[in-house]
């Protein structure tokens, strides 16, 4: 399971300018403070050239995830771990066996 956030409101216009500087500076945007609008074509432009997809998949994550590392605050694991015990000679026909018992 991955990292799980603890998302507020107040912190999403955080996220919204880490993100969008993360992204300019990764993908060598030239229109970094003229407005999202710009900066938001500029990027759609420059990830429409790109030949790479796994690369480019791979540094929007990473962008992503620098984003919300910094402006969301991460939860704690589990304190407890539930276990799931599995018997492997374990079958169906055991199955049947043992309800067919309990209902007599």
């Amino acid at each position: 399971m991955g990292i799980r956030y603890i998302v507020k409101n107040d912190d999403f216009g955080k996220f919204e300018t880490l993100l969008v500087s993360n992204m300019t500076s990764k993908f060598n945007c030239e229109n970094n403070k003229e407005g999202l609008e710009n900066i938001d074509q500029e990027l759609c432009d420059k990830l429409n050239l790109y030949e790479h997809v796994d690369e480019l998949v791979d540094t929007a994550f990473s962008c992503i995830s620098e984003a919300c590392n910094t402006a969301f605050k991460v939860t704690r694991g589990a304190k407890r771990v539930l276990k799931k015990t599995t018997v492997p000679r374990w079958t169906e026909e055991l199955t049947v066996i043992q309800r067919t018992h309990q209902v007599l």
